[in-house]
């Protein structure tokens, strides 16, 4: 007696568990057979990439004018209700004018609002105050991920701490001026309070090169990364919708057919250190893939095609976990999907 090999086709013996090729026996579900008559070669999504990923001075401008008109109304309030320091000024026809003045209550209390708003919404999720969320850019740190509300705030100190300082507001508020106008002239476009806790401002769902990242900056492993998707990508198969998560360790790409289910995804995973390919498509079946990625002497990868070479070996609960672990932000139907997909598979 015999099996087939699910990968070669070759016919081994029964007492061999592993053929030659690298496949193994195993029970393949009936209703999503091993079918290799689709195309296995692997292209990396195209996506439309701004020029840079950075946001640049006017963008930023437009972000903290749009800010300033939010918070107009609540700082004038405070303004309004606070004690306020008065100065009489007596006229050369007698008359005494009244100048008033935010006393130094009402300037740090004005300073503390500036600073909540800053540290609060930009330590969020959102990683963005309304101004930014508007224009579509992110506060992040230099991996990506948000700040902490403790880098928010001392990131924010231009806005907040003029206020608060009060006799020396003059001094303060020119070094704020500076470190701000730096953004346009700085290739990451960053001010000096952005450098101060290393931190970029970014347009929301760019991607770019680590290249771009300072080597002290890049972070030691990639466990906290999470899958994110790319919102903008080339929709090239006919009557299929493509979407794309991405994070340092996995690329997931997912097929909707024309009622918005899912017909099939491709899951690349260990990308950095030994790439391989989950693949599964309705009535097609799964397949599992080496990712042939040539590299020049560098390291960096080629611009020539990827090839998928046969691999049998799945760890599918360890794939499966890394997967749960990486997709917590992403739409829960599809994570569902996979994770469940991933489970499903009857090859070892």
């Amino acid at each position: 007696m015999s099996w087939e090999c699910p990968e070669c086709g070759e016919n081994n013996a029964e007492h061999i568990t592993e053929c030659a090729c690298g496949g193994y026996v195993g029970e393949v579900d009936d209703s999503e057979i091993i079918n290799t008559d689709y195309d296995t070669s692997y292209t990396e999504p195209s996506i439309e990439t701004p020029a840079t990923p950075y946001a640049g001075f006017w963008l930023r401008f437009g972000a903290t004018v749009t800010d300033s008109l939010i918070l107009l109304v609540p700082t004038v309030l405070l303004f309004i209700l606070l004690p306020k320091e008065v100065t009489e000024t007596v006229m050369p026809d007698g008359n005494i004018h009244k100048t008033y003045n935010a006393s130094g209550i009402t300037q740090i209390s004005i300073g503390v609002l500036w600073l909540m708003y800053k540290a609060i919404l930009e330590s969020s999720q959102r990683q963005a105050t309304f101004g930014k969320q508007a224009l579509k850019i992110v506060v992040t740190n230099m991996t990506g991920k948000r700040l902490s509300f403790s880098m928010a705030t001392f990131r924010s100190w231009p806005i907040w701490l003029p206020w608060v300082l009060g006799s020396v507001k003059p001094i303060v508020g020119m070094f704020a001026m500076v470190s701000c106008i730096a953004v346009g002239f700085t290739r990451q476009k960053q001010g000096f309070h952005d450098q101060m806790v290393k931190c970029l401002v970014v347009r929301r769902g760019a991607k770019f090169e680590s290249d771009d990242v300072s080597e002290d900056s890049k972070p030691a492993s990639t466990a906290g990364q999470m899958l994110y998707e790319i919102k903008r990508i080339d929709q090239k198969d006919p009557g299929l919708k493509r979407r794309w998560f991405y994070d340092e360790q996995m690329d997931l790409l997912v097929w909707f057919d024309e009622e918005e289910k899912i017909a099939g995804f491709q899951l690349s995973y260990d990308k950095l250190t030994n790439p391989h390919t989950l693949t599964w498509f309705k009535n097609k079946g799964y397949r599992h893939n080496i990712l042939d990625i040539e590299r020049n002497k560098i390291g960096r990868r080629k611009g020539i095609p990827i090839l998928l070479l046969p691999n049998g070996l799945f760890e599918k609960d360890k794939v499966a976990e890394d997967f749960k672990k990486n997709s917590t932000d992403i739409d829960n139907q599809v994570s569902k999907f996979v994770y469940n997909k991933i489970l499903s598979y009857k090859l070892p």
